[in-house]
C-alpha cells in the first residue's frame, strides 16, 4: 500500500499497518522522518530492526552505493534514497507479507515511487513544500498523483475541488478504479468522547462504510475529528489490498484495531495539570486542526510553545495562532539545522501577532519552563510548529516522566 498526501499520510500508514496485522499478516511499515531513533523508519510488526539487521542490509547495499557514487552521470545518492533501499532489503529479509510505504515528499519523484503497489492512497492536498511542489493546489496534486500506476486502484481523501479534479483525471488517464471519501466511502460521526477524566480533549467514534462492508463504532486513537478520514482511507485500502491477493481473500481484519494505534506527536498528551499536548503540525492546515482539537479549552486557558523550520510559511502560521492563546512563547529547536532562527521568527511575530502576549525562549526546554511557570492546573500547554520541535520536547517530557517513576534511593 503506497500512501502520499500533504497531511495524514503517516497516520493513515500506521492505521493501515495495524489493520493488516489484525488480519494475521506480518507487516513492514516505512515512514519518515523518525522522531527519536533512525530505526523507527522501518518497523516489522511494530518492532525496530536490530543493529545486526541494519549492518546486514548496509553490507548488502554498499556495492550498489559505491557504483552509484562512482557513476558521474548521476547525482550522489541521497540520505532518503539510502533509507528507502535499506527498508526494502530489511522487509525482504524479514519475509513480510505486506508493506505500507509512506511517501517522503511529493510523490512523482519520491524514492518510494519505484514500488509496484497493490493500492495507491492520496490522503489530502494542501500547501506545503511549495518551493519544490508548486504554489497552487493543482501543481501540488500533480506531484502527489505521480504515485498512481496504470490499472492500480486509487483511494482518495482529497477534498479541495482543484486538487480533486487532478487526481480524478490522472486516475482516469491510467485506467484506475478510483474510490473517494464522501462519495464511495462514507463516514458517520457517532459521538465524541473525552480522552479521560484528566484530559478533556475529544476523540471521535465513527461508522465507516466501504465497499467491503460497514464498520461501526470505530474509535480514533487520538483527539481530532479529521482522523476519521485517515481511518476511512486505511480501512478502504486494506479491504482492497486483501481482495487483490488470492491467498488472502478469506482473511478478515478488525477495524477496532485502529483505536490501539500509537501515534506520537499527533495531539499527544505528555503531561497533566496543566495538560501538555505535543503535536508535529508544520503547515497551515495541520495547525488549524490543532486549534480545532484545543476547542474544549477557552482562549484564556491556552498557552503555546511555537517553533518552525526555515522552509515553512512561518508568517501564515503565526497568523493562524494570533489571538488564539493567552500566552505564546517562540523558540527554535536545537537538534536540526533546519530551524528558523529565533531572531527571524521574532521579526515575523512583530509583524504578524496583533496580541502583545508573546515572548521568546532560547531553546524548547526554557520555553516549556516559561509556559509551566505561568500555567494553572486547568490550562493546556500546546507545543507545535515542527516535528523537530515536538521531538525535542517529547524526549524532554519522557525523560522527566522516567525520572519521576524511578524508585527513591535510601
Amino acid at each position: 500500500i503506497h500512501i502520499a498526501g500533504t497531511k495524514g499520510k503517516g497516520t493513515t500508514a500506521h492505521m493501515a499497518a495495524e489493520l493488516l496485522r489484525s488480519a494475521g499478516l506480518k507487516v513492514g511499515l516505512y515512514t519518515s522522518p523518525h522522531i527519536h531513533r533512525f530505526e523507527e523508519r522501518m518497523t516489522v510488526d511494530g518492532g525496530f530492526p536490530s543493529v545486526s539487521d541494519l549492518e546486514a542490509v548496509v553490507d548488502e547495499l554498499r556495492p550498489a552505493l559505491l557504483d552509484c557514487d562512482a557513476d558521474g552521470a548521476h547525482s550522489p545518492t541521497t540520505f532518503f534514497e539510502v533509507c528507502t533501499a535499506m527498508a526494502w532489503l530489511h522487509f525482504r529479509r524479514q519475509r513480510v507479507d505486506a508493506v505500507v510505504l509512506e511517501v517522503g515528499l511529493g510523490g512523482r519523484l519520491d524514492a518510494t515511487n519505484v514500488c509496484r503497489p497493490e493500492v495507491c492512497v492520496i490522503t489530502s492536498i494542501s500547501r506545503d513544500h511549495t518551493q519544490l511542489l508548486g504554489n497552487d493546489l493543482a501543481s501540488i496534486a500533480r506531484e502527489k498523483a505521480g504515485i498512481i500506476k496504470r490499472g492500480i486502484p486509487v483511494i482518495s481523501g482529497v477534498a479541495a475541488h482543484e486538487a480533486r479534479d487532478v487526481v480524478r483525471n490522472v486516475a482516469a488517464e491510467n485506467g484506475c478504479e478510483l474510490l473517494e471519501v464522501d462519495r464511495d466511502i462514507r463516514i458517520t460521526r457517532d459521538e465524541q468522547i473525552a480522552m479521560s477524566r484528566q484530559n478533556p480533549l475529544l476523540r471521535t467514534r465513527v461508522t465507516i462504510e466501504c465497499r467491503g462492508g460497514r464498520h461501526e463504532g470505530v474509535l480514533m486513537p487520538v483527539p481530532g475529528s479529521h482522523h476519521a478520514r485517515n481511518a476511512a482511507l486505511a480501512i478502504a485500502a486494506v479491504e482492497l489490498f486483501l481482495n487483490r491477493q488470492s491467498k488472502m481473500t478469506r482473511r478478515s481484519f478488525d477495524a477496532s484495531a485502529i483505536s490501539s494505534v500509537s501515534l506520537p506527536l499527533r495531539a499527544e498528551v505528555l503531561g497533566h495539570a496543566p495538560l501538555i499536548v505535543v503535536d508535529g503540525a508544520h503547515n497551515e492546515a495541520s495547525l488549524q486542526s490543532v486549534l480545532d482539537i484545543l476547542a474544549p479549552f477557552p482562549r484564556d486557558h491556552r498557552r503555546l510553545v511555537f517553533g518552525i523550520s526555515r522552509d515553512k510559511d512561518a508568517r501564515a502560521m503565526l497568523r493562524i495562532v494570533d489571538g488564539q492563546f493567552a500566552q505564546i512563547i517562540l523558540t527554535a529547536y536545537q537538534t536540526n539545522p533546519r530551524a528558523l532562527p529565533l531572531n527571524e521568527l521574532s521579526q515575523l511575530a512583530n509583524e504578524e501577532l496583533t496580541d502583545g502576549q508573546w515572548s521568546t525562549a532560547e531553546n524548547p526546554a526554557s520555553a516549556l519552563q516559561q509556559a509551566e511557570q505561568c500555567a494553572e492546573a486547568d490550562d493546556v500547554i500546546c507545543v507545535t510548529g515542527s516535528i523537530f520541535l515536538g521531538a525535542e520536547v517529547r524526549e524532554l517530557l519522557l525523560s522527566r516522566r522516567a525520572s519521576l517513576s524511578e524508585p527513591a534511593l535510601h
